[in-house]
């Protein structure tokens, strides 16, 4: 790529992912193949046990394209996406999954809005009217899933109907409104970000997106958990001095 300017990057963070890594990573540099827009992929380890690192630092070697960013120990799921996003050179940025639960050319209309000034930021949503789920989770994780949302609605933030989905797409101004003020490290990272971007008055669209879920998840959902995410939520309120949930600024897309 040399010297010539990023107008986009992708952003893969990953812990403990050599399996499932390449058929992404492969999937999303034939996806650039396919566009004639100059484009990075940021690989970001979060302190990986197995050989993640070595795997994409031989795929960095062998393609410009491809960028490592590795630490070690596991910081968490938000940390990698921060150190993604205030890495990545691009003037949009997206960051996905590396098990590639979303495909990558679902991004086609996540740049397109950017790109035309739309909006600000761009999630997925496997919610939204239009959204194809190819493997659903199973009924105990999608109870969770649904109580995870009403808690955030009911605490944080509102006025989206899928926060979770890993598919997430930023305009460099956006990126660098948000990313002082975020600090989560932990999965509900996504919540913090949404909040802080309604507290900024920043336009979000929401956009239906194909999804098929991975029974080797990263996360599990037990009692536990929940109590977890209710402590998470009720100290991320109390961080950033949420009195009544915030209401993120909607923006439709046109095609919806």
């Amino acid at each position: 790529m040399g010297d010539a300017p990023v107008l986009r990057s992708i952003i893969i963070p990953c812990y403990n992912e050599r399996t499932r890594l390449p058929a992404t990573l492969e999937s999303v540099l034939a996806y650039i193949d396919e566009h004639d827009v100059p484009t990075e992929v940021v690989v970001v380890d979060d302190g990986s046990t197995d050989d993640t690192v070595a795997w994409a630092r031989g795929r960095e070697q062998s393609d410009s394209r491809v960028r490592v960013e590795a630490y070690s120990p596991n910081r968490g799921k938000g940390y990698a996406v921060r150190l993604g996003l205030s890495s990545a050179k691009g003037a949009f940025c997206l960051f996905m999954d590396a098990d590639g639960a979303t495909p990558v050319h679902e991004a086609d209309r996540f740049w397109s809005l950017l790109e035309s000034d739309c909006t600000d930021i761009v999630i997925g949503s496997r919610r939204q009217t239009g959204s194809v789920v190819v493997a659903g989770q199973s009924a105990l994780r999608r109870v969770a899933s649904r109580a995870y949302a009403a808690m955030t609605s009911f605490l944080v933030v509102r006025g989206v109907q899928d926060t979770q989905c890993g598919f997430k797409a930023f305009t460099r101004a956006a990126i660098e409104a948000l990313l002082p003020r975020l600090h989560v490290d932990s999965a509900i990272f996504d919540i913090e970000m949404l909040a802080v971007a309604a507290k900024l008055q920043q336009r979000v669209c929401e956009v239906a997106v194909a999804w098929q879920h991975d029974d080797d998840s990263r996360l599990t959902y037990d009692l536990r958990k929940s109590i977890w995410i209710w402590m998470e939520l009720l100290r991320l309120k109390w961080t950033h001095r949420i009195a009544w949930p915030l209401s993120v600024r909607r923006v439709t897309s046109p095609a919806a």
